[in-house]
């Protein structure tokens, strides 16, 4: 857990400052399971994630489509998760990922935006 702590703070130092990273509640622990950001557009999102795989590096859309959309649901709805689910990925974290990968993916989504 060390490491991904570790390296989810260095994706926060340096990615863009157009892309959010989620604020988490501070009276709560957390795991560094994910690293989800929010992007400015879904057009910067699929964008970003083009020339990411171009790299051979595949983050996930973990949160798309909103649940509300789901096809064995009725629809009802939630603009602001639509919103959201349609701008989030999350990039790769893991025990093992090197702060070159990091700098790496921080700097190619730079410059996709």
């Amino acid at each position: 857990m060390a490491h991904r702590k570790y390296a989810s703070e260095l994706y926060e130092a340096h990615l863009p400052e157009v892309i959010e990273c989620l604020a988490w509640n501070i009276d709560n622990s957390r795991n560094y399971s994910y690293f989800p950001v929010i992007f400015p557009s879904e057009e910067s999102l699929i964008k970003t994630l083009r020339t990411l795989n171009n790299a051979q590096i595949f983050p996930r859309r973990y949160f798309y489509p909103a649940l509300n959309e789901m096809p064995y649901l009725t629809y009802q709805s939630c603009p602001i998760a639509e919103d959201i689910a349609k701008r989030i990925v999350c990039l790769p974290l893991s025990a093992e990922i090197s702060s070159e990968d990091i700098l790496r993916i921080c700097s190619i989504i730079s410059t996709a935006l």
